[in-house]
């Protein structure tokens, strides 16, 4: 009952902010969300679609709201590589690492943002989260599904998809257009990759889903899995804790997720036990070429 009173709510809002839509003119806008609270891949697929917009000499900006960070209730907040995840969130750290030509702006102002990118001289700007922004006119929406997901972890009714340019669904065979992790190993610190057999590990994760993550390593030898929420912000008590926990139950590794290996790796720099794993993105049928092109041709 709670849920659907949410989900009433988060619709009639926002149609409301539908209704007095902003469209920007100088720049092209994307709009990359879901429906449910994390656990779709979005900061993965923000990643490789900047990535291959910027190998066809587009200048891309991503606009992120940096949830929980002490910038957030800032306006267009430039994130620089000297800032800390403190400073500028957890997947606004991880842009930076990866996309380091293109500007991260930051801010719950998604407009101010977005003159920002303007004035910055950039083509694209790509809203991360951008389907919850309804008060802005995106040139093309994107927007996923985890269809594992149990109605309840819905924000808003699922016809909202019709909302959309391109729906995109993670692990599901029997859509077209659907996507899936592809499992590329662990590295260290060092971000050199090393084989693992049947060493001991620690799993931990703070993410939308970390069952998902947690899934992802069933084949290796896993002793314990540690979850925290979403967005949390390690501590030098989190990562004593769990280089303790390592030594009493005698595990050879403890293993995050790289978007939470950016968050401790100030913690862990003479730790060599603290790796990550990584993976990247595989889309059926090739869906992710044809919106590049939809994109490019818009």
């Amino acid at each position: 009952m709670i849920s659907l009173i949410f989900k009433f709510f988060f619709t009639l809002i926002w149609f409301i902010k539908r209704a007095r839509q902003k469209k920007f003119e100088k720049i092209f806008l994307i709009s990359v969300g879901n429906l449910s609270f994390g656990g779709t891949g979005k900061t993965s697929f923000v990643i490789d679609l900047a990535s291959r917009l910027r190998e066809k000499g587009k200048k891309v900006a991503i606009i992120c709201r940096a949830y929980k960070s002490s910038v957030e209730n800032r306006s267009a907040f430039l994130a620089q590589i000297d800032n800390n995840v403190q400073e500028i969130g957890d997947e606004a750290t991880l842009y930076l690492s990866l996309l380091k030509e293109c500007d991260i702006i930051l801010g719950k102002d998604k407009e101010a943002s977005i003159k920002k990118a303007i004035d910055r001289g950039n083509d694209i700007a790509i809203i991360d989260d951008g389907f919850q922004s309804s008060n802005i006119y995106k040139n093309y929406s994107i927007l996923l599904f985890n269809n594992n997901h149990s109605y309840y972890y819905l924000r808003g009714f699922r016809f909202l998809r019709f909302f959309s340019d391109i729906n995109l669904f993670l692990d599901d065979d029997k859509e077209d257009k659907s996507y899936s992790f592809i499992k590329e190993g662990f590295y260290t610190q060092e971000n050199k990759k090393i084989l693992i057999s049947r060493d001991r590990i620690i799993a931990f994760a703070g993410l939308g889903d970390n069952k998902r993550f947690f899934n992802d390593l069933s084949s290796f030898n896993i002793i314990k899995t540690i979850s925290y929420k979403d967005h949390h912000f390690y501590s030098l008590k989190d990562i004593n804790y769990l280089k303790q926990l390592s030594e009493d139950l005698k595990t050879d590794f403890i293993v995050c997720t790289l978007k939470d290996f950016v968050k401790i790796k100030n913690y862990v720099k003479n730790s060599k036990a603290f790796i990550y794993y990584r993976n990247s993105l595989k889309f059926k049928n090739n869906i992710i070429e044809k919106i590049i092109q939809d994109i490019i041709g818009k």
